[in-house]
């Protein structure tokens, strides 16, 4: 006889709890539960010492602080009633325990210790007649604390908030410990079946305490059949009422698998109380009864689409059943099958797999389906047509009606819509994968979208080439074929050399070399190789065909893809001029490089010095991980405290030969530019700039400083490293007005010595950076009359001055000016690409002028202005 829920006319489980996420503070143990009429009356939530007690008897469980089970109810000082504990103090707080027994106790409290609130903690570190108090961590007096005959002292917690407390006495030790309160939440489904399929139900229990016991009652279910839903615990009565609960251990993380066969339908709730601690929450579960099996279709808009020739794939869901009728097609269509459906592995879910390509052609027709899994399908029969005579001939692209029936009554209907394949872009790409990659890893990442496909790629020796074939109207025939590689009628796929030796035959590579992987669901075929297989050639491009011709009963007209893919040895390499590797001395100094290998691939970079190069260098030793992104790396590294002109070396490991580089560290990128007034609006003079790597010196629009390549409104050419004085740079238009303008620094990423940040969209020669943010100074720019244009000028033409002379040695990158012969009025200035100087008629006075400003300003020790 099935377990009866109270939802008959009894009243159903209160539980007071504001929140079910927050835990709950018993105070004094005040709060109260009501069962059902006739269960005993009321009984207090909160449990006192004795009810705990009984339950560590019971459960044969020690606690924390060492108690023995089977302690009576009258252990300690006066006797429990109604779970009130009598004897306690005038505050109800405290309590001794008789003769100094801390047997009931949950722990013994120490210095240091963390507790949960409503925990009963005692200790027996104080003396017999010791003043002992209870304080706040800052001293504050919370009470004072009665100590038995032999110094033992117990503590209940239940009224006490979260904080840090202070066990003192004047003669005695000082015990410090922290309370905390315990979360506790449980959650479970809101439904579940007696019978049939989903009779199962997972409770999960979540707290902050790694260890507890946790009390489970339900007004409609006796502790037995508490035992039986859960399948576990241990059955007592905890709380002296007559009847038992359940007894069940918790955790961070706990999940219950109740099973309610049998159990009648109705609405069951469940508390959850912890032992020792003031957490409670409840849940309830309604039972549903013998209401009919019924399926359905998993399809958001109900019709499922598929090529022709492909195998389609119908999401089915069963409740309260496990078997269903399923017809395919109709009278109208001319062609229908009817089948059992079994939902063998009583999931509430099953896959059939209709496979066009053999469905209308062939004599028995359950051949062309299946179930996927551990399903079945069962009993197939042809309701409506006759297979076909012509072999050639296969089922019409058009709408086919599904329809399910459980137990002869009518469930849901689909649609099939069988599409030609002509629908899906027949298509050959190519992409390389990283071989720290599984051949399953590779899969996901290509039916992901996660690889780098193209018609013409490069593939590193060791690393994967992967091989798309977008195709549709071939998985029916590949789904019975004996091999994988076996190409359906009229399909046709040939790997074959390109480009060798005039008087050499073409080298062709077996299709079979690959891992061949169809995925019907997405319309692909991959096919992944290692390209270090004997059969590929280092330096020789493949090129890849894929051919379907009329031969095919799904095409018209014939289809020829194609995509090449070229292996190259396994290669990496540091990006450095002639002179190596020149590093910043800032927090984010960045060493690159380039690579063969696959992005994904996984590099160790190592900077090494020995400590030269500088007369207060340090040896040190760096190493990170990096990832190849778009067939570049990158590393940071903190260079900040190295001295300038120290030298080391990096060793890049991880794609083919370890690459080797020396490097320096150089002064950081600086750049400044002061207010000012120029004669001609189009040219702007940026006063010193210095660049560790190259690079150029742009002027942007203040705001973003230097982030956004719209902002650039000029730029220099190339520099070399070093520093340069003065700059000059002519804007792609002059100036209007009154402007605040940057001055940035760029570094040549691409090393072509062409500014091509805003041509890339600031993808390449990115500024220089500090700390995350671009190497920049502003200024405000006077307009001191009419704007004119500059004819012939362009943004990226112009040139560094001839003062501008980089030192090697990178400890003291400073500029030294040229030497004019006397009487020889030499320009000293920046030259436009045109051959201009300053646009005022006298350029040689004029650049002396500006020499003579900048030894003065250097020998008065001029501070820059700080600029807001």
């Amino acid at each position: 006889m099935g377990r009866q829920p109270a939802s008959h006319g009894a009243e159903p489980l209160k539980v007071l709890v504001a929140d079910p996420w927050k835990s709950v503070q018993k105070g004094s143990m005040d709060e109260t539960r009501t069962r059902p009429a006739g269960s005993g009356g009321a009984t207090r939530v909160g449990r006192s010492l004795a009810v705990v007690a009984a339950l560590l008897a019971v459960t044969a469980l020690a606690s924390v602080g060492g108690a023995a089970a089977g302690v009576a109810d009258d252990a300690r000082t006066g006797s429990v009633e109604g779970g009130i504990e009598a004897g306690t103090t005038a505050s109800g707080e405290w309590a001794t325990l008789d003769g100094g027994s801390h047997d009931s106790g949950d722990a013994e409290v120490v210095d240091d210790g963390t507790y949960f609130i409503g925990q009963v903690l005692w200790t027996e570190a104080f003396d017999p007649g010791d003043d002992v108090t209870l304080r706040r961590a800052d001293g504050t007096l919370v009470t004072e604390v009665p100590v038995g005959e032999d110094g033992a002292v117990t503590l209940q917690t239940s009224s006490r908030v979260p904080g840090k407390y202070v066990l003192r006495s004047p003669t005695g030790p000082e015990i410090g410990f922290e309370l905390v309160t315990q979360e506790f939440r449980v959650s479970a489904p809101p439904s579940v079946a007696s019978n049939g399929t989903g009779t199962t139900a997972t409770f999960l229990v979540e707290s902050n305490r790694e260890q507890y016991r946790q009390v489970v009652a339900s007004p409609q279910l006796s502790g037995a059949e508490l035992a039986s839903l859960f399948g576990a615990g241990n059955r007592t009565d905890v709380d002296d009422d007559g009847e038992e609960e359940l007894v069940l251990d918790g955790g961070i993380e706990t999940e219950l698998t109740a099973d309610f066969t049998g159990f009648d339908p109705g609405t069951y709730t469940f508390t959850f109380d912890v032992a020792d601690a003031a957490a409670t929450d409840s849940v309830t579960v309604e039972v549903l009864g013998d209401e009919p099996g019924r399926a359905f279709f998993v399809s958001e808009s109900g019709v499922v689409v598929e090529e022709r020739g492909d195998v389609v794939r119908i999401p089915l869901a069963f409740e309260n059943a496990e078997r269903a009728t399923l017809t395919v097609g109709s009278d109208r269509t001319g062609w229908a099958v009817s089948m059992t459906v079994v939902d063998a592995d009583d999931d509430g879910a099953v896959a059939v797999l209709f496979n066009t390509d053999l469905a209308g052609r062939v004599e028995d027709p359950a051949l062309a389906f299946e179930a996927a899994g551990g399903d079945r399908v069962e009993s197939v029969t042809r309701t409506a047509g006759q297979p076909f005579s012509d072999p050639d001939r296969r089922l019409a692209a058009g709408a086919y009606p599904l329809f399910l029936s459980v137990e002869g009554e009518g469930s849901a209907v689909a649609t099939i819509q069988l599409r030609e394949p002509d629908a899906v872009d027949r298509s050959v790409r190519v992409a390389p994968a990283p071989a720290r990659l599984s051949e399953r890893a590779v899969v996901e990442n290509a039916t992901a979208g996660n690889l780098p496909v193209g018609s013409n790629v490069t593939v590193a020796t060791g690393d994967y080439a992967v091989v798309e074939l977008g195709i549709a109207g071939v998985f029916g025939a590949l789904a019975v074929a004996d091999d994988p590689s076996d190409t359906p009628a009229g399909v046709s796929l040939r790997i074959m050399e390109v480009g060798p030796n005039r008087n050499d035959e073409a080298d062709t590579v077996d299709p079979r070399n690959f891992s061949i992987v169809p995925l019907p669901r997405s319309n692909m075929i991959l096919l992944v190789a290692d390209a270090g297989h004997p059969d590929f050639e280092e330096n020789t491009t493949y090129q890849v065909s894929l051919t379907v011709t009329r031969d095919n009963p799904y095409v018209d007209t014939t289809v020829s893809r194609s995509a090449n893919f070229r292996v190259v040895p396994r290669r990496v390499s540091v990006d450095a001029p002639d002179d190596g590797v020149r590093v910043s001395a800032v927090e984010d100094g960045t060493i690159g490089g380039t690579t063969t290998a696959a992005d994904g691939t996984r590099l160790a970079v190592t900077v090494r010095s020995d400590g030269t190069g500088a007369d207060d260098a340090q040896p040190f030793l760096r190493s990170k991980t990096v990832v190849v992104e778009d067939g570049t790396w990158s590393a940071t590294f903190d260079f900040s405290t190295v001295p300038t002109g120290q030298e080391f070396t990096v060793v890049v490991a991880g794609a083919g030969t370890p690459a080797r580089a020396d490097g320096v560290v150089t002064r950081p990128p600086a750049v400044r530019i002061e207010d000012q007034t120029p004669t001609n609006p189009q040219i702007v003079t940026v006063e010193h700039a210095r660049l560790p790597e190259g690079g150029f010196v742009t002027v942007h629009d203040a705001s973003p400083i230097g982030r956004e390549s719209s902002t650039v409104l000029g730029s220099s050419g190339y520099l070399p490293p070093g520093d340069h004085v003065p700059v000059r740079i002519t804007l792609e238009k002059p100036l209007a007005e009154d402007v605040e303008l940057a001055a940035v620094v760029h570094r040549d990423t691409d090393r072509d010595r062409r500014f091509d940040f805003v041509r890339s969209g600031g993808a390449v020669d990115a500024p220089y950076a500090v700390g995350g943010d671009p190497v920049a100074d502003v200024a405000q720019v006077s307009i001191g009359r009419t704007p004119t244009t500059t004819p012939g000028t362009t943004g990226d033409a112009v040139t560094p001055t001839a003062t501008a002379t980089p030192t090697e040695d990178p400890t003291t990158l400073t500029s030294t000016p040229t030497e004019t012969p006397t009487g020889t009025p030499t320009e000293t200035g920046t030259t436009t690409a045109d051959g201009s100087g300053d646009g005022d008629g006298a350029p040689g006075f004029r650049s002396v002028v500006a020499l003579l400003a900048v030894l003065v300003a250097a020998l008065l020790g001029i501070r820059r202005r700080q600029r807001q």
